[in-house]
């Protein structure tokens, strides 16, 4: 008992002469508030399939375009006739071990046979096209007009649409500040928005719209594309 009474005597008296020894503090219990301007907008993509088209680059659709016109015909080199075992405008078989140098043995030079008569000749500006695919590898490569254009396909509201706005848009249309009476927090809102015509005028920065972002910098084609695509397709809460 007389001990009890010493330990608690000495913890009372540390409290009053050590002051801040026994005041409690707050703990660390793993919270993390995110400022909201560190939401990022999502991350464009854009078209990379095929190759850049370069006028300096021979494209194997176009080598095979005039493969097929002049050569897999019936009677030579198609699918069913096979003249020779070759079928010309397929790229495994026109790329196989000793067709390419069949083709330009044939169908160049003063003794070009191919195609035969009474099919004229190939003019130069062919042969040189499918000499200079062969030199460049005879790669199938596809020229692609619109790569590296914006990629409008796949846009969902979740993972595009609503983080572009909720990083671009929400800091003034929200629920705590709705400027212009204009809350961008739900898909029900933006749609509403969307209806009036207010939200892409607004960020098209078309005349007689408030230019939205508000001071900040008007968002890329990219992404005023993908949101006009989003729209057309129903604006749906994807």
């Amino acid at each position: 008992m007389k001990r009890s009474f010493f330990f608690a005597s000495l913890f009372l008296t540390i409290c009053w002469f050590g002051g801040e020894a026994c005041k409690h503090q707050p703990q660390d219990i793993g919270i993390v508030i995110i400022p909201k301007d560190t939401i990022k907008p999502p991350v464009d993509r854009f078209d990379s399939t095929g190759w850049r088209c370069s006028p300096d680059t021979a494209y194997y659709a176009d080598i095979q375009a005039i493969l097929i016109a002049n050569c897999a015909m019936s009677g030579c080199h198609d699918a069913i006739t096979k003249a020779k075992g070759v079928i010309y405008g397929d790229f495994a078989t026109t790329k196989s071990k000793g067709a390419l140098t069949k083709i330009m043995r044939e169908i160049s030079g003063a003794n070009a046979s191919m195609p035969p008569a009474p099919r004229p000749i190939l003019p130069a500006v062919q042969v040189a096209l499918i000499q200079k695919w062969i030199n460049q590898g005879a790669l199938e490569k596809v020229c692609n007009p619109n790569y590296g254009s914006c990629d409008t396909t796949l846009v969902k509201f979740s993972d595009y649409v609503s983080p572009l706005i909720q990083s671009s848009c929400k800091g003034c249309h929200n629920p705590n500040s709705t400027n212009g009476g204009i809350n961008l927090t739900t898909h029900a809102e933006i749609k509403a928005s969307i209806q009036t015509g207010k939200f892409m005028g607004s960020i098209k920065h078309t005349t007689g719209f408030s230019a939205m972002p508000k001071g900040g910098a008007k968002m890329s084609d990219c992404q005023i594309k993908k949101i006009q695509r989003w729209i057309n397709l129903g604006a749906l809460d994807n």
